[in-house]
């Protein structure tokens, strides 16, 4: 890797709470999510109002409408696939650094370098950025290969958070949320 010159730098601590907001939206706040979650409501509100209508009303009890009781299961499944990310990806951490994971990323003008405590550096070209998001205090950089560059808004020691939005959003990516 050739030296670039440094138009963002960003570092932090991968600490619990950072953990918890980014598996936060990767399981419950993606439009997809929403979308899921918003029908599954949809459809149980109205499968069981129907059921218990039909009773109410005709003193018939139809189980064919219970049939759809069993998609409850999926939103209790993603939180508890939450809960265990949020677990193993602290403990991981732990495992291999020994202490919680600091990463730092240098963003140059077509790529994000990402070196960690580990010695490992690795180079990205923008090229291979699909999404981007923001949340409450995360920038989260989705890569075509679904690899997460996560950047603490608080943790620009070169630019700020409003120009990296920017300049994310003038290289084509399109930034969501705040």
């Amino acid at each position: 890797m050739e030296n670039k010159e440094i138009l963002f730098e960003n570092s932090h601590v991968r600490d619990k709470a950072t953990v918890k907001e980014m598996y936060s939206y990767e399981f419950f706040k993606k439009p997809k999510q929403i979308v899921l979650y918003a029908l599954l409501a949809f459809f149980l509100i109205l499968y069981v109002g129907v059921s218990i209508w039909e009773y109410v009303y005709y003193g018939i009890w139809s189980m064919e409408y219970w049939i759809f009781v069993p998609y409850l299961i999926i939103p209790i499944l993603e939180f508890l696939m939450y809960k265990v990310s949020v677990k193993t990806t602290l403990k991981r951490d732990l495992e291999v650094c020994g202490k919680e994971f600091e990463a730092q990323f240098k963003v140059t003008s077509d790529s994000i370098i990402g070196e960690s405590m580990t010695g490992s550096v690795t180079e990205t070209g923008f090229d291979k950025i699909k999404s981007a998001v923001q949340t409450k205090n995360l920038i989260i950089l989705r890569s075509k290969a679904n690899l997460l560059y996560v950047f603490r808004k608080d943790g620009f020691s070169i630019g700020t958070k409003e120009d990296f939005v920017a300049f994310l959003k003038a290289k084509g990516i399109k930034v969501r949320g705040k």
